[in-house]
């Protein structure tokens, strides 16, 4: 994501280069609304980190198992669900509420 900041918050933001951060700031959307175009830092919050591992570690130590049909990750028939949520998200992004 492309971010700009003030003289203030860059040696934060450099000492937070390829680490995990919760930042926040001033958004500019993408002229149709889908995506940030540009985010103005106002805060850089580095998040703890956690050592990486393998998934095949991570899948034993959760003791989830392997899944052995792909129909098991589909999800229902029909997103008849959606219908609502997707309307109030177009409308939020037209700005009508």
């Amino acid at each position: 994501m492309l971010c700009d900041f003030d003289a203030d918050l860059r040696d934060r933001v450099l000492d937070a280069m390829d680490q995990m951060v919760m930042a926040t700031g001033i958004a500019e959307l993408q002229p149709d609304g889908s995506t940030v175009r540009l985010l103005h830092l106002s805060f850089v919050e580095i998040l703890p980190s956690q050592p990486m591992s393998p998934l095949a570690t991570l899948r034993r130590q959760q003791g989830i198992a392997p899944v052995s049909d792909i129909e098991e990750l589909l999800g229902p028939e029909t997103d008849d669900d959606f219908g609502p949520f997707l309307d109030a998200i177009n409308s939020a992004r037209r700005g009508g509420g």
